[in-house]
């Protein structure tokens, strides 16, 4: 049974780390574990080495580990080491995920005094769970107990847990230790993607109970939508805002419109490890007026004749604020604030304005829209692309425009859409674009330098097929001119598409369908540089950020280039003539690719982390006057 362990490692400590794992290994081992390491270390301080490294180290033996994991730790503290075990061979990995094992994470401040409680902790579970196999996570160590798998996860920052043990089929995830907190937000946007999350823990009384999140409350963020799992971006985003916000403990509840459906019960208990207070509720739907429901009606019989790729067309801003404006809904809203006390409210969606209005002027709280999107802005590609036969975008506008004038704050998600919404007069704008530091991946060279190997990844929506088209047409064609042995990469669920599959059969040996991807790492690190045709303006491309926060370099259209204005790594493309000097000058980082998509993934790190992503949101909720 193989067990691969990335450390990362300063350069100035290569040295020193190098003499005292072969010394250990060499005992532990003998020569043949400890050449190999020998060989690692050499090569990696030969090179040139300006930035954090990965050496990979293959134990063999299990008991190994158990004997030298903390003679490993205290030495590697001594050099000032900041040790991660980033991650565990596939075989390993493998037989992990075969056994279902549940995960037990256990972090504390203190090492030396928490080892006893760990090991209550994990009596109490193996009591409790007697034919339950257990994989430890752990800045503590503890030696005594083999049902485990002992995993350390060493480090000084508790913001990236492990991406490869979130997995969809795991059993249970247990939180334990001072840190139980911190560690559920680092974990939860992981495991939520996929699923609606279920963490454990443990009472004073040893009785097995879900994590709840303590403190009091400030805010109350609003979702019309069920939140979880957070598999689309304006999910993920709102999963995102709640998250940080609660870290930093400024006290935000939640408010979810949900599904008819048992989810509702799971979403709440899951928001809870979170969030110290989570209400949810069916959403129910309110209707437009008979002149409304007439025109979408038309529209439907003739996209169905027109071979539109989507039949019915997109729901417009006034049909969405109709469908949320029931007195139900406003009766449940007007129940929690008069409850909460709260000082603030975020509302998700300037649409949700004729619930709140109802409210504004009854309790004295700041009202804070986050837009996510804006649809005026996207009316601007609306009859070009959908084909919206009896559609009055100025009437949408005018109203649109009327409802987001009306809240305290506006919330826009990137620079151009905060410029676009001041010029529309528009006040109060303020920028939060959230943090993607769960899309950081450790940077890769290329793997041959004779052909790129090109990433396009999206869901299978009339959006990303009208963007798959585009490059079809385009950059497909520009991309095999250059070089007819380059691969592209299709990944998410635009593979079921009829487009891709076109182009999987007339192009086999330069298209490859990846289909869903549980791991973004998976995906960022088979392709150099990713493919983001955006067609339609407006909000984010969080395909974008994550690209550049991964190092990947981006070609994108004019409209993509927008929202990420200024960073470095995204090359716009529009015509033959701009997309052979953006081939040309990628060319030119060939050979030094490393240091290259290093830059990249600087840059992005410092713009689109989570405390500069909502620094201007965090600023104006300590501004609020609290007093009533």
């Amino acid at each position: 049974m193989l067990r691969e362990i990335k450390f990362f490692l300063t350069e100035n400590s290569i040295s020193d780390t190098s003499n005292f794992l072969k010394r250990v290994w060499a005992e532990q081992n003998g020569m043949t574990l400890a050449t190999s390491i020998n060989s690692v270390f050499e090569t990696l301080t030969m090179s040139n080495i300006d930035r954090k490294a990965i050496i990979s180290i293959v134990i063999d033996k299990l008991d190994s580990w158990f004997e030298i994991s903390k003679e490993l730790i205290d030495s590697l503290n001594k050099f000032d080491i900041n040790l991660k075990v980033q991650l565990l061979g596939n075989n390993y990995l493998n037989n992990i995920n075969n056994k279902n094992r549940s995960l037990i994470f256990f972090f504390d401040k203190n090492t030396n005094s928490s080892s006893t409680k760990l090991e209550n902790h994990l009596f109490q579970l193996e009591k409790k769970y007697p034919n339950e196999e257990f994989f430890l996570i752990s800045n503590v160590p503890a030696l005594s107990f083999r049902k485990a798998f002992i995993y350390i996860y060493y480090q000084n920052n508790l913001q990236s847990i492990p991406k490869d043990f979130i997995e969809k089929d795991r059993k249970k995830i247990f939180i334990l230790g001072e840190y139980k907190e911190r560690v559920a937000s680092c974990l939860f946007k992981e495991i939520a993607t996929s699923t609606i999350p279920s963490l454990l823990t443990l009472d004073n009384t040893g009785n097995v109970v879900e994590l709840k999140k303590t403190g009091s409350s400030k805010g109350l963020f609003i979702f019309p939508d069920r939140m979880l799992p957070a598999q689309r971006a304006f999910q993920a985003r709102g999963l995102d805002l709640v998250n940080y916000l609660n870290r930093i403990n400024l006290g935000l509840d939640v408010l979810v419109f949900g599904p008819k459906n048992n989810d509702l019960s799971k979403i709440k208990t899951a928001l809870n490890s979170i969030s110290p207070n989570v209400h949810v509720t069916s959403l129910l739907k309110g209707k437009s007026s008979g002149f409304y429901r007439a025109i979408r009606f038309s529209e439907k019989l003739i996209r169905r004749f027109g071979f539109m790729l989507e039949k019915s067309p997109p729901i417009t801003f006034k049909q969405r604020s109709d469908m949320l404006f029931t007195d139900e809904n406003v009766n449940f809203l007007e129940s929690v604030i008069s409850k909460g006390n709260y000082d603030f409210i975020i509302v998700t969606g300037s649409w949700f304005y004729p619930i709140i209005e109802r409210l504004q002027n009854k309790h004295r709280i700041k009202i804070i829209c986050d837009t996510h999107d804006v649809f005026f802005l996207s009316d601007e590609h609306v009859n070009s692309y959908e084909k919206r036969f009896f559609y009055n975008s100025k009437n949408e506008k005018r109203r649109e425009l009327k409802y987001l004038n009306a809240f305290d704050h506006v919330v826009a998600i990137s620079k151009s859409d905060k410029e676009v919404l001041e010029e529309n007069n528009v006040k109060n704008v303020l920028v939060a674009t959230g943090g993607f530091e769960y899309a950081y991946l450790p940077v890769t060279d290329l793997e041959n330098k004779n052909q790129f190997f090109f990433g396009f990844i999206g869901t299978g929506n009339n959006n990303n097929q009208i963007a798959l088209n585009h490059m079809k047409r385009t950059w497909l064609v520009w991309i095999l001119e250059k070089n007819p042995l380059s691969q592209i990469l299709l990944a998410g669920a635009i593979c079921k598409t009829e487009l891709a599959q076109e182009l999987a059969q007339n192009y086999p040996q330069n298209i490859r369908l990846l289909g869903f991807i549980d791991n973004l790492s998976d995906y960022y690190n088979a392709i150099d540089i990713a493919l983001s045709p955006i067609m339609m303006q407006g909000g984010l491309n969080f395909k974008t950020v994550e690209s550049l926060m991964a190092g990947k370099p981006v070609i994108t259209s004019e409209i993509g280039a927008r929202c990420v204005a200024g960073c470095f790594g995204v090359y716009e493309v529009e015509t033959k003539k701009s997309f052979d000097s953006v081939y040309k000058l990628l060319e030119g980082y060939i050979n030094g690719w490393t240091e290259f998509s290093c830059q990249i993934q600087q840059q992005a790190v410092n713009d689109f982390n989570q405390e500069s992503g909502f620094n201007e949101l965090v600023k104006v909720i300590e501004s609020i006057d609290t007093s009533k």
